[in-house]
């Protein structure tokens, strides 16, 4: 049950994911990325399914296609082909074999960014539901085919109940064309702390587990290329189920630290931008 959570914007869409592996039984494995970068697009992509096929996943993308369009315009054939070529590499795992592809960069072809996902094989309980975006009406996401996630909006994977989403301060109704690199970082990191409530079964006759832990990971995608930044771990352990209640409180209004060096600059140039505007 991998957090993906993407914010489009105009000039950037922010991918945010958590970083824990597991086994059918909620277990930690490990920690890594679950968002791969291909720098020649440039954009970002991101899976939930089974951990082995990511990477060989993005390596092909990588090599077949040249830009983020073009992977849109034959991802439902290309993804058709990926599931009937590696087909028994599908089936090896306890999981579903069916997997879900976020993809989100620039748009040389619309000169804006933008953010697609969809599904290939059987997915399971993976399949994308109604009310998964924040700042619009629901979109449909139930298709098979590709769903476009429209602009100033935020596509959230899994998307928490609303109780977990008001225990930690997150307001539904956030204006995602606003939120500059601060809000984007505090938006993020209280989606995530919703989704490591979220409890629920990885595999047939396993029991409900917690399955969003590790840290944050932000991968942000402009014209000019990609920038990555991570939040604060939270308290999970290789070989022990994630246990939420035992994260660390959190102030209302704080923003989680980790801002990279282009990212505080950026911040630095918005907040100029705004005094000036202030000052006039």
């Amino acid at each position: 049950m991998t957090a993906i959570n993407t914010i489009l914007q105009r000039d950037r869409v922010t991918v945010i994911t958590d970083t824990a592996f597991y086994d059918v039984g909620g277990y930690v494995q490990g920690f890594a990325p679950k968002a791969m970068v291909i720098p020649h697009w440039p954009g970002i992509v991101a899976m939930r399914g089974a951990i082995f096929v990511h990477a060989l996943l993005v390596a092909k993308l990588s090599l077949r296609f040249d830009s983020l369009d073009a992977f849109a315009d034959e991802a439902e054939t290309f993804l058709a082909e990926f599931c009937e070529e590696h087909y028994e590499m599908l089936h090896s795992s306890e999981a579903a074999p069916g997997f879900q592809v976020t993809a989100a960069g620039w748009s040389h072809k619309r000169g804006t960014c933008r953010a697609f996902s969809i599904e290939a094989g059987d997915v399971g309980d993976l399949s994308l539901s109604d009310g998964d975006t924040f700042g619009a009406e629901a979109v449909d996401m139930h298709s098979r085919e590709l769903v476009e996630l429209p602009l100033n909006r935020a596509m959230i994977l899994p998307l928490p109940s609303a109780e977990a989403m008001e225990d930690v301060g997150l307001d539904p109704r956030v204006n995602i064309a606003a939120l500059d690199l601060h809000g984007i970082r505090r938006f993020g990191t209280q989606v995530l702390r919703a989704q490591r409530q979220v409890c629920d079964v990885l595999a047939e006759d396993e029991e409900a587990t917690y399955a969003v832990g590790g840290r944050p990971v932000f991968l942000t995608v402009t014209k000019d290329g990609v920038t990555t930044s991570t939040g604060p771990a939270w308290p999970d352990k290789i070989g022990e189920r994630i246990d939420p209640t035992q994260d660390l409180p959190v102030e209302p209004g704080s923003v989680p630290g980790g801002l990279n060096r282009q990212e505080r600059r950026e911040l630095e140039r918005q907040k100029r931008l705004a005094g000036k505007r202030s000052a006039a």
